[in-house]
C-alpha cells in the first residue's frame, strides 16, 4: 500500500484547527454546499466532507502559481502523486472536483446556484486572495460563511491573506490554530 502524499497540514494542530472551524461554521449557518478554493492533496477536503453534505473542490492543479508557496513548488515535482492522493482521500465522499481556476469555476454550470460557505486556500498573493473574496462573497447565501487559510502574522505568504481579509471585512469573526479565519455574512 502506498502512502498518501503528505504535507505540513497533517500536523495534529492543523487538522484540529479545521475541525474547530467546521464546528464553528455549523453553529452559525446551515451549510449544505461548501466550496473549497484550492484543495491540493485533499486533506482539508476530506475533513470538510465529514461535516457538510456536499463539498465542491476547486483546484486547477497548476504548478508555479506562487514562487513563495510550498504547494506550488511541490506541484512541479509531485503533480501526479498529489492528484492521486486527492482522489484516494475523496473517493466515496460527497466531493465534486472542478479542475479549473476559481475565476472559471464561479461561472461554471457545474456549480450550484446556492452556496452556503466558501473556504479560500489557493494562491496566497494579495491580489489573488482579494479577487477570490470579491468574486465569491456575492455567491454565498445569507447567513453564510466565507473563510480561508494562512491568516497569520510573520508568515511570508500570510501577509497578502491578512491584508485582503482586513480590507474586505475588518478583523475576522474567528481565527483557528491552523491559521484558518472565518467571517459570518449576514
Amino acid at each position: 500500500m502506498t502512502k498518501l502524499y503528505q504535507y505540513c497540514r497533517t500536523a495534529p494542530h492543523m487538522r484540529q484547527g479545521l475541525h474547530d472551524l467546521c464546528h464553528w461554521i455549523k453553529s452559525r449557518a446551515d451549510v449544505a454546499v461548501f466550496v473549497e478554493i484550492g484543495s491540493f492533496a485533499g486533506e482539508s477536503t476530506a475533513i470538510f466532507a465529514e461535516y457538510f453534505p456536499l463539498v465542491i473542490a476547486v483546484d486547477p492543479f497548476q504548478p508555479g502559481y506562487d514562487d513563495r508557496d510550498q504547494a506550488s513548488h511541490r506541484l512541479r515535482s509531485d503533480e501526479l502523486q498529489i492528484r492521486e492522493a486527492f482522489c484516494k482521500r475523496t473517493t466515496g465522499l460527497a466531493v465534486q472536483l472542478l479542475e479549473m481556476e476559481s475565476s472559471t469555476a464561479i461561472g461554471s454550470t457545474a456549480l450550484p446556484q446556492h452556496i452556503d460557505a466558501v473556504y479560500i486556500d489557493a494562491c496566497h498573493v494579495y491580489e489573488s486572495v482579494k479577487r477570490d473574496i470579491l468574486m465569491w462573497t456575492p455567491r454565498i447565501a445569507r447567513p453564510g460563511i466565507i473563510c480561508g487559510h494562512d491568516y497569520r502574522e510573520g508568515c511570508r505568504h500570510g501577509q497578502g491573506v491578512i491584508k485582503a481579509v482586513r480590507e474586505s471585512f475588518g478583523d475576522p469573526s474567528a481565527q483557528f490554530c491552523d491559521s484558518s479565519w472565518a467571517v459570518v455574512l449576514t
